[in-house]
């Protein structure tokens, strides 16, 4: 079904990722064609996702078969949909409005082609390659406002085939349009937008204070995870 849909959806309405990922690598980073970014996904102390993209070498993937391709989008583009509809018209719309609503955005995306999109040049957890030293510079990239981190994919990689591990935090304070949290005996929850009133006089004074401060907190954690156990941690996946 969705390989039929697929084919039907007029090209001009699909952008192709693909290409657009390697124009912006030529630019970003010229001359590293042959090169590979690895990825992998670990858990801050919250449960909240850190995606990270380093400089790698092709290999056959670390469990010693074929290599598994990186999605744009980490959950799936539904989800991410669903999150922004979600931030956007939940405070103002009937909840069974809003769930109405996300079911039908739910199928529809399923059955965009934009949800096969995959991350050129990139695989989970390939091995690392062998940087000057054994080491190389650390991005740590905060998302902005209601965002998810799976918008910055593409150049996260670019940045990695320039020689730099970059890690993709997916932030827990409620700031982000839709974060899965998995605790560490494996529960999944997902946390939502958090909506403050915008009523006169209502609205927390400290309430963005305090996301930034949560987001600082989780920033300094994923760098001290990083150095500490560097790429091989605890960690997996894409």
């Amino acid at each position: 079904m969705r390989g039929l849909v697929r084919a039907l959806v007029p090209r001009g309405l699909v952008p192709d990722v693909a290409a657009l990922a390697e124009g912006l690598y030529d630019k970003v980073a010229p001359g590293t064609a042959n090169r590979r970014v690895g990825v992998r996904t670990f858990r801050n102390s919250h449960g909240a996702a850190i995606r990270v993209y380093y400089p790698a070498v092709e290999s056959q993937g670390a469990d010693g078969g074929a290599e598994v391709r990186v999605s744009v989008f980490r959950n799936s583009l539904s989800t991410v949909v669903n999150g922004y509809f979600f931030t956007f018209f939940g405070w103002l719309l009937p909840s069974i409005v809003v769930t109405m609503v996300q079911r039908l955005l739910g199928l529809v995306v399923w059955l965009h082609p934009l949800d096969y999109s995959y991350l050129p040049r990139c695989a989970a957890d390939l091995p690392v390659e062998k940087g000057v030293k054994g080491k190389y510079p650390l991005v740590v990239w905060s998302h902005g406002l209601t965002g998810t981190g799976c918008e910055h994919g593409v150049l996260a990689t670019a940045l990695a085939l320039r020689g730099n591990v970059v890690a993709i935090l997916h932030h827990s304070c409620g700031s982000s349009s839709g974060c899965d949290l998995v605790d560490a005996d494996g529960t999944q929850t997902f946390l939502t937008y958090d909506h403050p009133s915008m009523k006169e006089g209502e609205y927390p004074f400290e309430f963005r204070q305090k996301q930034a401060e949560h987001r600082a907190r989780e920033m300094d954690e994923a760098r001290e995870l990083l150095l500490a156990g560097g790429i091989g941690g605890n960690g997996g996946g894409g």
